[in-house]
């Protein structure tokens, strides 16, 4: 006899295939229609595949074994209804190590309506305008390394790959050639949350960590990116403010704030960004990056990045007495060494190479271990991961 959770399981794999043939369905029905309308229909798509291997502890997509099941593909279908109206969809697959075994999940569904170039409304499961990565998650093409820098982008609350609700956004050229865009949403927001696994239950275990989700409500918030006549160059700033409704922080108003600036031009790539939560009463959050990218000969490229994370604990007395070794899980760093070779924009393979000093991401997998931490506190800080993998866009 099937279990509830089986069938609810099997519900949802249906739900998606379902979901995503009529995503295909429409896609190859819609362009004769659109252009009946006056429209038209972009179909695009994107994902990766890698293997990723650690010395020990287990770390992001890498295990000691070594994972293979790190795979995703997503299909994203925006028709433009008219002029004014464009219909946006985005379905992604994923099975990811590390994270829920397989995943499926609806990215965007939303309508956008025109009233001119300084002034766009969304409404439905819209993208979510915070930093530089909010809006293209997981488009590996877009960055120079496989994986997103944690701090900010990483199961840590800052940013949610969506938000269901409505968004402003526009932009618009300023005197002496200076741009602005701007962003202004509100609604929810919800994404996934790692907590260290200690104590936890092994079948809960994803790579040391028990995985949950946060959630967001009565979410208020805006994005700001000024272009000054710098081919290449631009710096801004997001933020928004949220009542917690995830087992952390529930009930608690807590605020993100987030800097940010770029440089693209030509071979030569640069970001960075910092931000910090606040509101949250067990812990304020600080997080910062560091990255950058140079096409030395053709399509190949190197890529060098710092990744920084902070949890400031509020009551240290309190988590000395009841679980000291909370205290030595606060800091985490990243140093990543990247080369990649690009058969053109669309198509790239990744070798990078991460140094990890800190627990905050990277934790033993062997539950012996683990439930010993509590009582031993000693955890191993350092962690080395290889990744091999491609990455494409269409």
């Amino acid at each position: 006899m099937l279990t509830k959770m089986s069938i609810s399981k099997q519900s949802r794999i249906r739900w998606f295939r379902v979901s995503s043939i009529a995503m295909a369905a429409l896609a190859l029905a819609m362009p004769g229609w659109a252009q009946d309308a006056g429209g038209k229909v972009e179909l695009h798509g994107f994902g990766g595949w890698a293997y990723a291997q650690t010395d020990g502890n287990g770390y992001l997509i890498g295990s000691e074994q070594g994972n293979y099941d790190n795979l995703a593909l997503a299909l994203n279908v925006n028709a433009m209804v008219s002029e004014k109206l464009t219909i946006v969809g985005q379905f992604e697959l994923e099975q990811r190590a590390g994270y829920s075994k397989e995943e499926q999940s609806l990215e965007f569904a939303f309508a956008e309506w025109k009233f001119t170039d300084a002034l766009r409304l969304r409404m439905g499961r819209v993208k979510h305008p915070f930093g530089l990565y909010g809006e293209i998650f997981n488009v590996g093409t877009l960055r120079p390394f496989y994986m997103l820098p944690q701090s900010i982008y990483g199961p840590e609350r800052y940013t949610g790959n969506s938000v269901d609700g409505l968004s402003f956004t526009g932009g618009h050229t300023l005197k002496n050639n200076w741009g602005l865009s701007y962003d202004v949403y509100g609604g929810r927001i919800s994404g996934k949350l790692r907590i260290i696994g200690a104590g936890s239950e092994p079948a809960d275990l994803q790579m040391g960590m028990s995985e949950s989700s946060f959630v967001f409500e009565e979410v208020v918030g805006g994005r700001v990116i000024i272009q000054p006549p710098i081919d290449g160059l631009s710096f801004g700033a997001s933020a928004y403010r949220g009542v917690g409704q995830s087992a952390v922080g529930t009930g608690s108003t807590e605020k993100a704030l987030l800097g940010h600036a770029e440089y693209l031009s030509g071979p030569a790539l640069l970001r960075a960004e910092w931000g910090t939560i606040y509101g949250n009463p067990i812990n304020r959050i600080e997080g910062f990056y560091v990255e950058g990218a140079y096409m030395v000969w053709k399509g190949l490229q190197f890529a060098l990045r710092f990744d920084g994370w902070d949890g400031h604990v509020k009551d240290k007395e309190l988590w000395a007495t009841i679980a000291p070794w909370i205290l030595k899980i606060q800091d985490s760093n990243d140093l990543g060494v990247g080369v990649n070779y690009w058969f053109n924009p669309g198509f790239v393979v990744k070798l990078n190479f991460h140094s990890v000093r800190g627990n905050r991401f990277a934790m033993p997998t062997n539950t012996d271990v683990l439930d010993a931490v509590p009582v031993t506190g000693e955890i191993e800080r350092d962690t080395k991961m290889i990744v091999f993998g491609a990455q494409f866009s269409f």
